[in-house]
């Protein structure tokens, strides 16, 4: 039997779609995640003990809790999504099948760091993920869930791509 551990959505119809993330509960998180305070959604993921998917498996929540609060500087997130680690490829495997999962994340993440502006880094040679990608950004802009004022709640989450000159 096979556990399907990053998304159980691979391999259903057009998974990379917004109406296929929404059809399987896309998109909840992060209406739960706005309903809470920035301070206490960090909280919240410290309990869970989600980790980063990298090699060091970092606490996700305590990294955000090192982002300094009411400094006046801008806050940025950056996702990086090169693989250049030997024997990755889930960054891929997500952009191209559930780019959506990623932007939900990125929506979640920068309400709780307080974060306008995302980065997200693809390598230049993942020009399927690149693309679909950009269509998810697209979509969810349309739809209220990035952008300016998301789901009505003031939020704004500006996403771009950067994409990389090749390894």
């Amino acid at each position: 039997m096979s556990v399907k551990l990053v998304s159980p959505h691979w391999g259903e119809p057009e998974s990379w779609t917004l109406d296929a993330y929404l059809k399987s509960g896309g998109y909840a998180a992060l209406k739960k995640a706005l309903a809470l305070k920035p301070e206490a959604l960090t909280e919240e993921v410290k309990k869970s003990l989600l980790r980063g998917r990298g090699g060091a498996r970092f606490s996700t929540g305590l990294k955000w809790s090192f982002v300094p609060k009411n400094s006046g500087k801008p806050v940025y997130l950056v996702v990086n999504a090169d693989e250049g680690e030997p024997g990755t490829f889930k960054d891929r495997l997500i952009m191209e099948n559930v780019p959506h999962m990623l932007l939900e994340g990125i929506a979640i993440a920068t309400h709780a760091i307080g974060a306008k502006e995302c980065f997200i880094y693809i390598r230049g040679e993942y020009t399927v993920p690149i693309a679909r990608v950009r269509q998810a950004i697209a979509e969810a802009e349309r739809a209220g869930y990035l952008g300016t004022n998301v789901l009505g709640t003031g939020l704004t989450v500006r996403t771009l791509v950067v994409v990389g000159a090749g390894a």
